[in-house]
Order: C-alpha cells, then sequence, then structure tokens
C-alpha cells in the first residue's frame, strides 16, 4: 500500500524539479520581474484610455544594404516575446548603460545564430500606441528610430 504513495511522490518531485530546472537561473533580464509567475494578462498593469505605452521593433539590415531593413520577431530569433520586448526596450532607453551593451550583445548573437552572416547592423525602432487608439495605431503612429548598432562590435562582448 506504501509503494504507490512513494511513486507518486517521486512523480510530483520530478516533475517540480524539472520546472525548476527550466526556470534557472532566475535573472530579471531573462524572466522580468513577474518570475516565476507567467505572463498573462491578469499580472499586467491596468491602462485607461488614456494611457500610451511603447511598442519596440527589432530590425535588422543585410551587409552591403543599410537601407533595406527585415523585422526580426521573437519567432525568428526563439526569444520570449516578453524578453525582447524588455531587452528592446532597455536598449532605447539608454544606449550607453551597460545592460544595454549586454542587450545589444544577446540581440546580435541570437540574430547570428538564427541567421549567419546575413545581417551587419540592427536597429531598435519605437512605436507609441495610446490605448483609446488601440484599432489604428498600425497606421496612424509612425514608428520611429531609437538605437541602432554594429552587430559585428556588439556579438564579441
Amino acid at each position: 500500500m506504501q509503494l504507490p504513495k512513494f511513486v507518486a511522490a517521486g512523480v510530483c518531485a520530478a516533475v517540480l524539479g524539472a520546472q525548476l530546472w527550466v526556470s534557472l537561473p532566475v535573472s530579471k533580464d531573462v524572466y522580468g520581474w513577474y518570475w516565476p509567475f507567467l505572463p498573462y494578462p491578469m499580472y499586467a498593469v491596468a491602462h485607461t484610455s488614456s494611457d500610451s505605452f511603447l511598442v519596440p521593433e527589432l530590425r535588422v539590415a543585410a551587409c552591403g544594404s543599410a537601407e533595406l531593413t527585415t523585422v526580426v520577431g521573437q519567432d525568428g530569433l526563439g526569444i520570449w516575446t516578453e524578453q525582447l520586448n524588455t531587452m528592446l526596450s532597455g536598449i532605447a532607453r539608454d544606449t550607453s548603460a551597460a545592460s544595454a551593451g549586454h542587450a545589444t550583445a544577446k540581440l546580435s548573437r541570437a540574430i547570428d545564430a538564427q541567421f549567419p552572416g546575413r545581417y551587419c547592423t540592427a536597429s531598435v525602432w519605437l512605436r507609441v500606441v495610446s490605448v483609446a487608439d488601440t484599432s489604428t495605431y498600425h497606421v496612424s503612429a509612425p514608428m520611429r528610430l531609437a538605437a541602432m548598432w554594429s552587430m559585428l562590435n556588439a556579438g564579441s562582448k
């Protein structure tokens, strides 16, 4: 009769241990302020119709043609949306900060790992979105360049 309890306890311990192993190391840069919770909307800050927020976008340019840029999203890089947005916002906030340097190096390595040797420069673009205007912000709010870096230099940090 004791054997099923030990098996159940072992399975529970294995599942919890696997979850802990996947979520380590604990880092604000990796998981954000909400760790160990998942980024569900119920954990988000409530917004009113007069609020606005920033929507960051990562663009990369091929070597030799800086005027042709490609938007790279979290699917292309294999990065969580929240993690990508945190890194892009940190880079746009202060390009001279040490955290921005680490974020540009991480993004440069991720881009180079997914698209080896294809892109030489990367940039962060921002759009200010009004909560009251969620249906038309793609048309009315232009993207603005916030930061640009060469991936050749940043990837080695």
